[in-house]
């Protein structure tokens, strides 16, 4: 049933929306908080396709993937729909992410063996930094943001044993490691641990556009369905 629920509910219609929402430009609905609902319903449309492809061809490591990504899509969602400080705020954090990633670069040029590794890393945080942050600094983004935690972000919902739960399983999943690998020689193990990844994962994807559908209605946007 939830297959079929996926199948109907995700259609093509949610590409001609969002194909529509990024026209939408105003004082009241600005492109950064309009780009933010095409964004979480695009990523959303790509997961619930990928689990259940993973889920059909019986691919284990491909289906957690999946459904550790759905999983933050739906706090993501959750926090995004809140309210326009939140909205705000989360379009902050590709700058703050991105200047997090600059800094992994300038930080592990220092700690490769090789010099050329070291100076290709560094020319590359160089060319990097100064465009990031002027795209940051329009959105008052600088390096001592930090870049939103999920994980916080699931209390605020009553989801954080939900989250940890979930988080972890489908993290032991996903690796080629430890528990993938145990699980995959299971043939029992692995059906009932992909019928529940799936199952959870589902109820993600259908809530996330449930929410958005919310939101753009309040705010007298075209919904997804």
């Amino acid at each position: 049933a939830m297959m079929a629920d996926l199948q109907r509910r995700f259609s093509m219609g949610i590409h001609y929306r969002n194909s529509e929402l990024v026209k939408v430009d105003t004082p009241e609905h600005p492109f950064w908080y309009v780009n933010i609902f095409i964004g979480l319903a695009h990523e959303t449309m790509k997961m619930q396709y990928h689990i259940r492809r993973a889920y059909a061809e019986g691919e284990i490591n491909y289906c957690a993937w999946a459904a550790r990504n759905l999983l933050e899509l739906r706090v993501w969602t959750l926090y995004a729909t809140a309210s326009r400080e939140n909205a705000w705020r989360f379009h902050q954090d590709q700058y703050a992410d991105g200047l997090s990633l600059v800094r992994i670069l300038e930080r592990s040029a220092d700690k490769l063996p090789r010099a050329m590794d070291a100076q290709f890393l560094k020319e590359a945080a160089a060319t990097i930094r100064p465009l990031m942050e002027e795209h940051a600094a329009k959105a008052d983004v600088t390096d001592k943001l930090p870049y939103l935690n999920a994980k916080q972000m699931s209390k605020q919902f009553d989801l954080e044993g939900e989250f940890e739960l979930y988080n972890v399983m489908f993290s032991k999943v996903l690796h080629s490691t430890g528990l993938s690998v145990l699980v995959a020689q299971n043939e029992d193990s692995k059906v009932n641990t992909m019928d529940s990844m799936f199952r959870y994962a589902a109820t993600c994807a259908l809530a996330i556009l449930d929410a958005l559908n919310v939101r753009l209605k309040a705010e007298n946007l075209p919904v997804f369905e």
